[in-house]
């Protein structure tokens, strides 16, 4: 993941839903209460000044191992229940991915963060829109190049 500095291009912050602060204090609050969880990544079109009022909040969250037997029944409860207790907190619906999502989980991590916006637990990443994540397969690369040949 890409780190921007505070100092970073003002486009970063202006593409940011105005509240996307109060949404970070939120789930700070959540994770703090939490020794279980380890790491918080907000991502999503729901962090974007342009969103669609219908896209949940997406977070990505990673539990410390070590702290598996503290927070073992409230880890459970959070996974049974769908993260409602987030949710609930949030005033909003929530989709949460953890590491053993593993395609989405890198999807989630490749984007750049903004420090400015960052807690103790809690990251805010952007991801790229405008570009796919991936490159076309080799098959279409090699069928354009052959079709350039041809004509």
């Amino acid at each position: 993941m890409q780190r921007v500095e505070a100092d970073a291009d003002e486009g970063d912050y202006a593409r940011l839903a105005p509240d996307v602060p109060k949404l970070i204090r939120a789930v700070s609050d959540w994770a703090a209460e939490r020794p279980i969880v380890a790491e918080v990544i907000l991502f999503g079109d729901r962090l974007r000044a342009s969103r669609h009022n219908l896209a949940p909040v997406q977070i990505a969250v990673r539990y410390d191992d070590r702290r598996m037997v503290d927070g073992f029944d409230d880890w459970i409860e959070q996974l049974r229940t769908n993260f409602t207790d987030l949710s609930t907190r949030l005033s909003e619906p929530v989709t949460v991915l953890t590491p053993d999502c593993k395609a989405d989980w890198d999807m989630a991590t490749r984007g750049t963060e903004i420090p400015a916006f960052s807690t103790h637990k809690v990251r805010l990443v952007l991801l790229q829109t405008a570009r796919p994540a991936y490159p076309a397969p080799a098959a279409h690369r090699l069928s354009r190049l052959w079709q350039a040949l041809h004509w």
